[in-house]
């Protein structure tokens, strides 16, 4: 257990020093931020508009399509529209997905669909979709390490923490997909939540795992489904990266896929385990200092990450608020 806060530390502060880099940079270089600004390019922003509303469609289609998996009989269009709003409220306000889960309970809730389905489906589309992030994590990693010059302390602990999240995403795929090994780790946890509840939850824990056995066997018996609910996750991905390069293009030059992709990548992780709620302030700052790293001008590498989480951050959370309201009001109905 202390070595596993002692990680959790380290992780922390490299985030507190990779966000107060991005102040020093920032504060440096704020003339040529400022001329920045003056020669933007705003013709960009349709195109990253765009590609922000495709990158949330196939997100959303996505998410309506592994609830099928588990038998969620709800219309494709109100999960689809479920998965649009929990995911813009997940971006924007809260850690850990709490709020955004918290509105899928509650939804769900009144078409009768089960806590434990919700649990497992929500489970299963994050799972798929962090796939994609830790696949092209290592890729970056690489790219960064081969185009910039960077410390040897600072490339060991991005290897690490690498390292470190791609066993995570194995584990759980193990977990996920071993029946006898998921059956194990249910139990365990199922005898330690009732100990500290002080309450019998096993079945709680057994209609879960039945949840999860029906949605896997779902997936084996339609494995076009699968491939579909994957290459919408990917269009999601590429969506976004490709969003930020068109933020990047407003304020310069057109960068490379590759340096587009790496800031994308290791500033959203960095995002995520700061637990500040949307990364908000972390992400920025580790993409510029990503970008710079790898030679993008400093008031381009500033102000890009600034227009990306106004445009696909902030811009979907309010398009979300047109349909939060039917949501909370919608009726229990099944697909028609």
């Amino acid at each position: 257990m202390n070595t596993i806060r002692k990680y959790f530390r380290v992780e922390h502060i490299i985030v507190v020093i990779v966000f107060l880099i991005g102040i020093i940079l920032v504060i440096a270089e704020i003339d040529e931020i400022k001329l920045a600004i003056q020669q933007a390019d705003w013709r960009k922003l349709p195109g990253a508009v765009i590609l922000t509303a495709i990158s949330y469609l196939a997100m959303s289609l996505s998410f309506a399509l592994v609830c099928r998996f588990f038998n969620i009989n709800m219309k494709v269009r109100d999960l689809a529209e479920l998965g649009f709003v929990s995911n813009t409220v997940n971006h924007v306000i809260t850690t850990g997905g709490v709020a955004g889960f918290s509105l899928r309970f509650i939804v769900m809730g009144r078409h009768q669909v089960p806590i434990r389905d919700v649990i497992a489906s929500s489970m299963m589309h994050f799972y798929i979709a962090s796939v994609d992030m830790m696949v092209m994590l290592p890729v970056g990693l690489i790219y960064l390490l081969q185009n910039a010059q960077v410390a040897r302390g600072i490339g060991l602990i991005l290897q690490t923490l690498t390292a470190t999240l791609i066993l995570f995403v194995i584990t759980g795929t193990f977990i996920i997909f071993n029946e006898k090994l998921r059956g194990s780790i249910l139990r365990f946890a199922a005898q330690v939540t009732s100990n500290i509840a002080r309450r019998d939850l096993k079945s709680t824990f057994r209609q879960f795992d039945k949840s999860m056995k029906r949605g896997i066997k779902i997936m084996r018996l339609k494995p076009t489904w699968v491939i579909i609910a994957i290459i919408l996750t990917w269009i999601d991905w590429f969506g976004s990266v490709f969003t930020l390069g068109y933020c990047l293009a407003a304020f310069g030059e057109r960068q490379p896929f590759g340096v587009v992709m790496t800031g994308f990548v290791i500033a959203i992780i960095m995002g995520l385990i700061s637990m500040i709620p949307g990364g908000i302030g972390v992400q920025e700052g580790a993409m510029t200092f990503v970008f710079h790293l790898l030679g993008v001008p400093i008031g381009q590498a500033v102000l890009a990450p600034i227009l990306y989480r106004a445009i696909f951050f902030f811009l979907p959370y309010l398009v979300s608020l047109i349909f939060y309201r039917p949501l909370m009001k919608t009726q229990s109905t099944t697909m028609q």
